[in-house]
């Protein structure tokens, strides 16, 4: 199957998010994360960062009419934490500014205290504890205890792989712009445009 827009990506003439000119007065969003594997989010105060130069807000959990959950197959993913850090990088909250700088220098000034646990990271390890996500799943096809019988050969014994993930040209963005009746215009830079839209929905 041909890919109909490799061709632009090599040639660098795919219109991402930075291409396209923005409207006067734009607001820039930072994601301020977790600096933790594992830990409890016990506290999170923002009060220095909503004072900090060209901020218009700082949000969390606490200030998501809807669910807090992106979860696309599996809803167990929160949008922002709410008490539980579950890796490094995870959204714990967004700053609102004028200014991408002005937006990333008031994510610093954000106190977060945690109690940090020690993070498992051996998947049989993980197994053993119970630390598993969604539910055990068996896939059979056919009767497995006949086919060992007519085996010829049986190899026991264990195989370790690391994970493999696909390689993205762009870090996911997004561009909204306000129209007329209430409505919002997204420019999406994602590869679930669907899931976009039932998120912003």
């Amino acid at each position: 199957m041909k890919n109909t827009d490799i061709e632009l990506h090599v040639r660098g003439k795919s219109i991402f998010i930075d291409d396209i000119v923005t409207p006067e007065n734009l607001l820039h969003a930072k994601l301020f994360t977790s600096p933790v594997a594992k830990g409890i989010l016990k506290k999170t105060d923002i009060s220095k960062a909503l004072k900090a130069t060209g901020v218009a807000g700082v949000f969390t959990y606490k200030d998501i009419p809807g669910k807090n959950q992106i979860g696309h197959i599996i809803h167990d993913q929160p949008f922002f934490a709410v008490d539980s850090l579950e890796y490094i990088g995870q959204p714990i909250g967004m700053v609102v500014a004028d200014t991408k700088r002005n937006a990333a220098a008031a994510c610093k000034l954000i106190e977060l205290e945690i109690n940090e646990l020690q993070p498992e990271f051996d998947p049989r390890t993980a197994y053993h504890k119970g630390l598993i996500h969604g539910q055990k799943r068996i896939l059979t096809n056919g009767d497995a205890s006949t086919a060992w019988k007519k085996c010829a050969h049986i190899a026991e014994g264990r195989i370790d792989s690391g994970p493999q993930e696909h390689f993205y040209f762009e870090t996911q963005r997004a561009l909204a712009v306000p129209l007329a009746y209430d409505t919002i215009k997204v420019y999406a830079s994602a590869q679930a445009p669907g899931a976009f839209h039932h998120h912003i929905a």
